[in-house]
C-alpha cells in the first residue's frame, strides 16, 4: 500500500472576529472582511449570529434589503428563519438547512425570524458567507437553492469519531447536492470525544481565487467603480425589484 505524501502548509494568520450589528441590530461575530487580512479570494464575508437564546419578541432578522454581483449562503444551526425575494422565491429554514442564493444581476430580499419562533423562547445560531461570481456570472438570472437538513450528505470516518455534512464539494466519499459556479468546498465538522478532548464543530471554507478586481459597496460586489454605481442607481429606481406580499 502506497501512502500519499502531503506537502506541509504554513498557516498564514488566526483572526479574532469582531462583533458588529447588521440587519435590523442583531449582534453577529465576523472574522472577515478584515482589513489587516484581505486575502480571501473568492469570499466576501463571514458573519455568526449567535448562539444565541432569545425571549419572546428578541429576535430581529434582515428586512428588505439588496444584493448584486455575489452568492449569499444561510446555514441555520437553530431557530427558523423565513426568506423571500422579489424572484418570487420563498421558503423557511429549519435547523440544519442551507439555503444558497445566487443574487447574479440583481436580487432584493428579506431574512426574518419566523412568526412563531419570535413569539417563544428559542436558539438562533446561523452562519452566513458570502461567495463571490465570477466577472462572466455577475449579471446572470438570480438562483434560488434550499437544501434541507435531511437531502445534505452526511459522511463519517470508520470509527465514528468524525461526522461532516458536506454542504458544497466532496468528503468522505460523499458529495454534496448544491450546484455552485465555482469549485467551493465547504464542510461541517462534528468531533466527538476521542478524536479530540471534548465534541467540537468546526466549519472548512476553501475556494479556488478567482484572481479578478473586487469594488464592494455594502450590499453589492461588482469589478468597477461604474459597475457598483450602476447597481446603486438599479436599486433605487426599482429596476431590481421589490418583493411582493
Amino acid at each position: 500500500m502506497t501512502v500519499p505524501t502531503q506537502t506541509p502548509r504554513t498557516v498564514a494568520g488566526a483572526i479574532n472576529s469582531v462583533e458588529t450589528l447588521e440587519g435590523a441590530g442583531f449582534l453577529v461575530r465576523q472574522p472577515f472582511p478584515k482589513s489587516s487580512f484581505s486575502e480571501f479570494d473568492p469570499f466576501l464575508l463571514l458573519d455568526e449570529l449567535g448562539p444565541i437564546n432569545l425571549k419572546p419578541g428578541q429576535a430581529k432578522g434582515a428586512p428588505d434589503h439588496p444584493h448584486r454581483g455575489f452568492e449569499t449562503v444561510s446555514y441555520v444551526l437553530g431557530g427558523r428563519l423565513e426568506h423571500k425575494d422579489s424572484a418570487g422565491h420563498a421558503g423557511l429554514l429549519n435547523p440544519g438547512d442551507v439555503q444558497w442564493m445566487t443574487a447574479g444581476a440583481g436580487v432584493v430580499h428579506s431574512e426574518m425570524p419566523e412568526s412563531m419562533f419570535t413569539q417563544t423562547d428559542g436558539r438562533l445560531h446561523g452562519i452566513q458567507l458570502w461567495v463571490n461570481l465570477p466577472q462572466r456570472d455577475k449579471m446572470m438570472p438570480p438562483r434560488y437553492q434550499e437544501i434541507p437538513a435531511a437531502h445534505i450528505p452526511v459522511a463519517q470516518t470508520e470509527d465514528k469519531s468524525v461526522t461532516v455534512q458536506v454542504i458544497a464539494g466532496e468528503a468522505l466519499g460523499a458529495k454534496a447536492t448544491i450546484q455552485t459556479r465555482a469549485p467551493i468546498t465547504y464542510l461541517h465538522f462534528t468531533l466527538q470525544p476521542g478524536a479530540t478532548k471534548r465534541p467540537l464543530d468546526l466549519l472548512l471554507i476553501a475556494g479556488v481565487p478567482l484572481n479578478e478586481p473586487v469594488v464592494r459597496y455594502g450590499p453589492f460586489a461588482m469589478n468597477t467603480e461604474a459597475e457598483i454605481i450602476q447597481a446603486m442607481n438599479d436599486y433605487q429606481e426599482g429596476r431590481i425589484g421589490q418583493i411582493y406580499a
